[in-house]
């Protein structure tokens, strides 16, 4: 299943490469992709210098800016994230500042809505290989992700109590180690 699903991303990607934008082909190829894209046992998501150092564990999901356009950076493979590391030499500490997340459990399905709701408009897939960019609202609206989080009882209790404003964040994710 695991390799069907890369088959899967490799001919929409090819096929979309070769189709007319803006037509109805392709906005159903576009429409494959987001609906596939869940499926991935793990994806690659770019992440943040702005608070990481060479001794850090964690660093949030990178928004950068693309075209004009805010967007989240993932990749298919390890090696596709790699590969953008190495051209942007965007790393830290001689590690990759990128994270590898699985589909379940964890912060998978609420990374995208959250990055959405932070300003993000784009989700770049793959960029540096056969990438795609999709609009990161379809993505979320296709794919019915939510940006709800349970919460315990004590963190409700402190943000209905605190007269701040709720500021939301990205969860800080594991950088991979170096290759």
């Amino acid at each position: 299943m695991e390799n069907n699903i890369y088959a899967e991303i490799d001919s929409l990607l090819e096929d979309l490469s070769g189709t007319r934008p803006h037509t109805p082909e392709f906005e159903r190829l576009i429409e494959e992709i987001m609906l596939r894209l869940p499926y991935f046992p793990r994806l690659y998501i770019a992440l943040s210098r702005e608070k990481a150092s060479a001794g850090s564990k964690t660093a949030a999901p990178l928004i950068s800016t693309k075209d004009r356009y805010p967007a989240l950076y993932i990749f298919t493979s390890r090696e596709m994230g790699l590969n953008w590391r190495r051209y942007y030499k965007h790393y830290i500490g001689g590690r990759p500042l990128l994270a590898e997340v699985g589909r379940e459990p964890g912060p998978f399905r609420f990374i995208f809505p959250l990055a959405l709701e932070m300003g993000a408009e784009m989700l770049m897939v793959n960029e540096g290989g056969s990438f795609v960019c999709l609009s990161l609202k379809r993505f979320v609206q296709i794919n019915n992700m939510s940006a709800a989080m349970l919460l315990s009882e004590e963190e409700t209790r402190r943000v209905l109590e605190s007269a701040d404003s709720l500021q939301l964040k990205l969860p800080e994710l594991g950088i991979m180690a170096a290759e």
